[in-house]
C-alpha cells in the first residue's frame, strides 16, 4: 500500500481520502485523517502564480497574503454571481476534501 512506503507523503492520503469521500465513505475519510495525525503527516498548500506586468503574483490555497487579496475576491466574488445570474452552477465534486489549506 502506498500509505507506508512513505508515510509522511501526504498524496496517498488525499487521494484515498477523496476517493472514499466521493463514495460517501466518511467513516474511512476520518481513519485516514486520524492516520494522518498519527504518522505526523502534513498536507501542503496548494500554490500558483501569475505574472502580471513583469511582476509575479503567489497566491496559496484559500490565502489571504496577497497585498490585495481583499480586493481579488471581491472581484472574484461579483464574476461568480454574474456567472450564477446566468445560469451557472459550479460543480464542486471534484474539490479536494481534505484539509483546510487546499
Amino acid at each position: 500500500m502506498a500509505l507506508l512506503v512513505n508515510p509522511s507523503d501526504s498524496g496517498p492520503y488525499v487521494l484515498l481520502s477523496n476517493i472514499y469521500a466521493s463514495k460517501g465513505l466518511w467513516a474511512d475519510v476520518q481513519k485516514l485523517r486520524l492516520g494522518m495525525d498519527y504518522a505526523g503527516t502534513v498536507k501542503e498548500p496548494g500554490y500558483s502564480w501569475i505574472e502580471v506586468t513583469k511582476e509575479v503574483h503567489t497566491f496559496i490555497a484559500r490565502g489571504t497574503e496577497h497585498p490585495h487579496a481583499e480586493s481579488i475576491y471581491a472581484v472574484l466574488d461579483e464574476l461568480t454571481s454574474l456567472l450564477k445570474d446566468f445560469g451557472y452552477l459550479p460543480d464542486t465534486s471534484e474539490l479536494p476534501l481534505l484539509g483546510d489549506n487546499g
